[in-house]
């Protein structure tokens, strides 16, 4: 099943949100911003994306392209960690959008996930690029505080 919360309220540009949080809470979280703009899809992804919260990215993914967004931007910028599911995901929505004739966009890889991209040979089904200043970071301290009080509404401490 895909993440279970949208809502456009309070995030930068009308993005809507979606979570998905592990039961570890905390550092397990795994937060995705989705942002429509006129010809693409700009998918942020703040926090983990492991075992737990993979299936999550998948789905939404896969819902985007079933609905004919092909042209997507993943923005890694707010990624603390993946792991090989995270990967396993990436490989096949671009192997998906390669099949339309599209190429997957990851926008702003830390160096350690530019490396796991390119030693799983993944990086040769996507186009790198670097964060657009133009476009509000999906992964700035900003939104990731302002998803960080959506999902908790108070109950979260503030620290």
């Amino acid at each position: 099943m895909c993440a279970t919360a949208a809502s456009g309220a309070g995030l930068p540009g009308g993005a809507a949100w979606l979570s998905h949080v592990t039961d570890g809470g905390g550092a397990d979280e795994l937060g995705l911003v989705i942002r429509l703009l006129p010809s693409q899809v700009v998918v942020g992804v703040i926090g983990e994306v492991d075992m737990a919260s993979a299936p999550d990215l998948g789905c939404l993914l896969g819902a985007l392209v079933d609905r004919g967004h092909t042209d997507l931007v993943l923005d890694l910028a707010g990624l603390n960690f993946m792991d090989g599911s995270g990967l396993h995901v990436i490989a096949d929505i671009a192997a998906r959008l390669g099949q339309a004739g599209v190429v997957l966009r990851i926008r702003s890889p830390s160096v350690m996930t530019r490396w796991l991209l390119d030693f799983s040979e993944v990086s040769g089904s996507v186009t790198f690029e670097p964060s657009d200043p133009a476009v509000v970071g999906l992964g700035s301290a900003t939104c990731r505080r302002q998803l960080h009080d959506c999902q908790c509404r108070g109950r979260c401490s503030t620290s």
